[in-house]
């Protein structure tokens, strides 16, 4: 496998991977669950526990002032995940996926009486770079429920960032600065998500990140 240049520090990727032979392992609602949680927990460089023991530890403390990522935009779907982010710090991308896929790993075969990885091999990385791209990205990665068949209401699906751009409420190290610039307020936003879906037709930017088909 070619070795992969390394990602630079202060530059926005999206990021994703997906299950070998299209394991559902996100199927399960509690999965698909604990997976956002960590995939939120595990941007801090220094999380005071391992995210499996995260809620027995009542004396933990979160600090989210210093980040492996900053996340823009996000959406777990059966099969894989997207996630729009900043590395923050060198190698910063590569430590949190690393990070990330190991702890929902372990917590899944644990669930399901497995072992093994349940991913297919090392993530995926595109440089987004200029702020229409970032804009056209988090619309793709938002919209994939629907692409997917999986709702028709982006409302009613939990497992992805819309949720906070709807509510203008989001976790620590999440901003969405990245992808409404200077002029787009979260209402306008929301506007734009829900415009035709027909919109979506691959231009040749959003082609080179497809890696969906509909029903995974």
């Amino acid at each position: 496998m070619p070795r992969r240049e390394p990602l630079e520090t202060g530059t926005y990727y999206h990021i994703y991977n997906r299950s070998p032979h299209n394991i559902k392992i996100f199927n399960d609602k509690q999965c698909a669950i604990e997976f956002e949680r960590a995939l939120l927990y595990y941007i801090q460089i220094n999380p005071p526990t391992k995210f499996s023991v995260r809620d027995k530890n009542k004396k933990a403390k979160d600090d989210f002032s210093q980040l492996l990522v900053t996340i823009s935009a996000y959406c777990i779907m059966p099969t894989h995940f997207h996630i729009l982010l900043r590395q923050d710090i060198d190698s910063g991308i590569s430590i949190y996926l690393q990070r990330l896929q190991l702890s929902f790993s372990h917590y899944f075969n644990r669930l399901h009486n497995s072992h093994g990885s349940l991913f297919q091999g090392r993530f995926k990385a595109k440089e987004v770079s200029i702020h229409a791209s970032r804009l056209y990205l988090s619309r793709y990665i938002h919209l994939n429920p629907i692409v997917a068949n999986l709702t028709n209401n982006l409302a009613h699906y939990p497992h992805s960032s819309y949720k906070h751009y709807a509510h203008d409420i989001y976790p620590p190290g999440f901003n969405p600065k990245p992808v409404l610039g200077q002029h787009l307020t979260s209402q306008n936003y929301l506007a734009y998500l829900n415009q035709e879906i027909s919109d979506l037709t691959p231009d040749g930017f959003a082609s080179d990140l497809l890696i969906d088909e509909p029903g995974t």
